[in-house]
């Protein structure tokens, strides 16, 4: 991720939260007009299904494209391939570079561990991962696995993708990624690691932040940017789309937009689309 030149954390839309009057069925259609720009919340019954909990719309594809290449050395992914084909990839074991906090005390790398499983004939017909987040502090020789990433029935693949450190204090950002085995079926999840504390926000977390503000169990990608010099955590929210590219009826949003989240309490604000986020850790040895 590059250094940019940040526009102040000051420049936002009010916060999101309080009250909401509810039915039992109801349809949602919000207008924020900011700066000539509309965020539009796609309407909606709120007798939403919990198959909203898979979402379709954040593929593996998908986080690839939205992370960049250029984020793969931050990016611990598994890769399992069969050398008898001459495809070429990366060693079973994936490590990242090593991320420090801004002065240095803390410092953060992931790690992530494919096995491949092959049939009788050697080809490769599937392939696990599991991946760890590791953090090093003050006073400590070893890391700390803060984060681990096993496979499940339903998520074969993982990985862990090191976003940034916090200005202020000493919190972690970083992505999981999750999907099926040569499937585009998958996903990806913002997560919150506070060094100081040791807590690790819950997964779904900006997800509920979101479901909370629209006021049903919308659904939409949360891809982690960065931070804001204040700390708040800084996350582009894109909208439930098909392999079409056409936006689903349970989308949260319309168009793709950027919004602030507090890692404390999560609540929300809208950015400015002129907002751009800073780096403020730094590679480590």
């Amino acid at each position: 991720m590059e250094n940019v030149v940040q526009v102040s954390c000051n420049n936002r839309s009010p916060e999101f939260g309080g009250r909401r009057r509810r039915s039992d069925r109801w349809t949602i259609l919000l207008a924020i007009v900011l700066g000539g720009t509309h965020v539009l919340f796609a309407q909606h019954s709120q007798d939403s299904t919990t198959t909203q909990e898979q979402s379709k719309s954040a593929r593996l594809g998908a986080q690839r494209r939205a992370s960049g290449d250029k984020n793969e050395n931050w990016r611990a992914e598994p890769s399992c391939f069969d050398q008898a084909t001459g495809m070429a990839g990366r060693a079973p074991v994936s490590r990242t570079w090593v991320l420090m906090s801004p002065d240095g005390l803390y410092g953060a790398y992931a790690v992530n561990e494919a096995v491949a499983t092959r049939s009788a004939d050697g080809e490769i017909v599937g392939c696990k991962s599991t991946s760890k987040l590791f953090v090093t502090r003050p006073g400590r020789e070893a890391a700390e696995a803060v984060l681990v990433k096993e496979p499940s029935e339903d998520a074969s693949g993982n990985s862990i993708e090191i976003i940034d450190w916090s200005p202020v204090e000493h919190r972690l950002l970083v992505m999981e990624g999750y999907w099926v085995w040569a499937s585009d079926a998958g996903g990806i999840e913002a997560r919150i690691y506070d060094a100081d504390n040791g807590k690790l926000s819950s997964e779904g977390g900006f997800r509920d932040a979101f479901r909370r503000y629209a006021g049903w169990n919308c659904v939409a990608t949360y891809l982690p940017m960065g931070f804001c010099a204040t700390g708040e955590a800084v996350i582009a929210v894109r909208p439930d789309v098909d392999e079409e590219g056409i936006v689903q009826k349970d989308s949260c949003v319309m168009q793709s937009r950027t919004w602030m989240v507090a890692p404390v309490g999560f609540r929300i604000r809208r950015v400015r689309d002129e907002f751009k986020v800073k780096k403020y850790g730094k590679k480590g040895g």
